[in-house]
């Protein structure tokens, strides 16, 4: 396992003129090998899941779907940094325990996507944790 606050999963961007930088490097949160499997997870402090799941992504407001946009083509950017014939990329949304143990209990703290394209397969996962509880007290 790698981790971003370390600088351990640092990819520098190299700008051809740097007046033009607007991003110096990409940094997923955390990186997990397995033999030939990659999961890159990274942290949102936004309750794009939960509202998600109560309002569905037809009443999203405008800024909140461009932001859950942004937030997917992102993680797919560090997807796209790692070669492995499986790839997990995954969101990882807070959640208020209830909202949690409600989800849960529907089976819907997690969602997923596929893509499969030249060969390998990207496992695309919004992921829904409890924040402000301790770990004994998730189940």
């Amino acid at each position: 396992m790698r981790v971003g606050r370390l600088g351990e999963t640092v990819f520098p961007l190299n700008w051809s003129d740097p007046t033009h930088r607007t991003l110096g490097h990409l940094v997923p949160d955390m990186v997990i090998r397995r033999g030939r499997y990659v999961q890159v997870v990274d942290a949102k402090y936004k309750a794009h899941l939960a509202e998600l799941d109560d309002t569905g992504w037809r009443r999203f407001e405008e800024e909140t779907r461009e932001a859950h946009r942004a937030d997917l083509h992102q993680i797919l950017a560090y997807a796209s940094l790692y070669e492995a014939e499986e790839v997990t990329a995954t969101l990882v949304y807070p959640l208020r325990y209830s909202t949690y143990s409600t989800l849960r209990e529907r089976h819907r703290e997690r969602s997923f996507a596929e893509l499969l394209h030249g060969g390998r397969r990207i496992q695309l996962e919004l992921r829904g944790l409890p924040f402000g509880m301790k770990y004994s007290s998730w189940e």
